[in-house]
């Protein structure tokens, strides 16, 4: 052994007998603490349907309406027009944009650094989804559909609300 460590001679051991750490061994942590199910849950939901602000919204197409504005300013100069000329188109042309652009139109073309874009397209492909299945989102509550006690509920109210139908369909026969 060299220095207490390793092998006692490298002879017949098919190495030098220099011994190396092993540098892909990681070491187990003990401080990590491990959250429950449930606090896992509410965590990861809370990031995944978190709301895009609105004011960093408005301030992305207020920036992109004056890159316009500006490339309009200077194709007018170029043009040789008077500076109140200029003033005038441009400020009827920065109302307009204001009014009809959408920052979202192709949800493809947002960058992973557009945070609140990609919110904003998450929330619009999710009420979309909604839309299709039919879903109401005021009384929808997540993770209901798994509570037999309430699902149960729901059934009788509907098998209350289909007998009334029918009651006052007879009655309308009737009369």
């Amino acid at each position: 052994m060299y220095g207490n460590v390793g092998l006692s001679t490298p002879r017949g051991s098919g190495t030098n007998g220099y011994v190396v750490r092993n540098l892909s061994f990681i070491r187990p942590r003990k401080d990590i603490q491990i959250e429950s199910l449930d606090e896992a849950k509410a965590n990861s939901s809370a990031l995944a349907n978190r709301k895009p602000n609105q004011e960093i919204l408005d301030h992305e197409k207020k920036r992109q309406v004056e890159l316009k504005c500006i490339s309009l300013q200077q194709k007018l100069e170029e043009a040789g027009r008077s500076e109140k000329e200029i003033e005038e188109e441009i400020d009827a042309f920065r109302q307009s944009m204001l009014k009809s652009i959408d920052i979202v139109k192709d949800n493809k073309n947002i960058q992973e650094y557009q945070t609140h874009h990609l919110s904003q397209a998450k929330l619009s492909e999710n009420e979309k989804m909604m839309r299709a299945l039919g879903i109401n989102s005021k009384d929808y509550v997540e993770g209901a559909a798994f509570d037999r006690d309430l699902q149960e509920q729901k059934k009788r109210e509907r098998i209350a609300q289909r007998d009334k139908e029918i009651e006052q369909r007879q009655k309308k026969l009737e009369e």
